[in-house]
Parts: structure tokens; C-alpha cells; sequence
């Protein structure tokens, strides 16, 4: 690597340059480019805080990991519940419960008879009729 490189490459890892962006700019391999910011202490840049798509609250976890979106399954469910159009075309089907008639989305299957659980136990069990 040449004196020339090493400086474009401390120039931009200042301005907050990826390691594989400043690879792909000097056309030198990113492992080169890690290794020299490494011995350097140049540092790798830092993603930005993610917060939670439901409810906001900041989202901890590994930095070489997929970022996460939701910070439990709670908020997972529920977002995803209040969003059904962002799901994939075609796999959301409209259906009417057959225990309480209420009209809901089911991402599952066309063939879903309940609106929730509640709904079967008490259709399936208790011998509940529609409402």
C-alpha cells in the first residue's frame, strides 16, 4: 500500500467513510483497509442508534449483527398487527371469524376460521355459537 493510499484512507474514515466504500474508491481489498485502520486506531465507523419501529425505545445489541427493528415481541406483534399493508402482496388474506363474525387480515392462510384464540376455544369447546 502506498504512503498515498494510507492518507486517503485516514482522509476518508474522517469523514465517516465504511471500510468497503473506501475499498471500493482506492480499488484495494476491504481487509487491507481494515487491518490498516485497525493498527492505525482509525476505528470502524459506528451505526446510528436504532430505536424501536413500534415504540421507540433505543435498541441495544452486537454491532456486526442484523440490526434489530423491534425491541420484543410485543412490539414486534403488535406493530405488524396495526401494518398489515406493508406485509407481501398476495399474502394477506380477508376473512370474517366464524365465531363472532368480526372481519379480520390473516397473513397465515386463506383457510383461517378465528380471529384469536378466544374465538376457537370458545366456538371449538364450549359449543359458543356465532354472535
Amino acid at each position: 500500500m502506498t504512503d498515498t493510499q494510507k492518507q486517503k484512507i485516514a482522509r476518508l474514515r474522517g469523514e465517516g467513510k465504511s471500510s468497503p466504500a473506501i475499498a471500493a474508491a482506492l480499488d484495494i481489498s476491504v481487509n487491507t483497509v481494515k487491518s490498516y485502520c485497525r493498527r492505525k486506531g482509525l476505528g470502524e465507523v459506528k451505526a446510528q442508534t436504532r430505536l424501536c419501529a413500534h415504540c421507540g425505545a433505543e435498541l441495544a445489541g452486537p454491532a456486526k449483527t442484523k440490526p434489530k427493528k423491534f425491541c420484543s415481541d410485543r412490539c414486534r406483534a403488535a406493530w405488524w398487527g396495526a401494518h398489515p399493508e406493508k406485509l407481501r402482496p398476495g399474502k394477506v388474506h380477508a376473512v370474517d371469524c366464524a365465531h363472532c363474525g368480526a372481519a379480520f387480515h390473516s397473513s397465515v392462510s386463506a383457510n383461517r376460521k378465528y380471529c384469536s384464540h378466544e374465538c376457537y376455544i370458545t366456538q371449538r369447546f364450549k359449543g359458543g355459537g356465532a354472535a
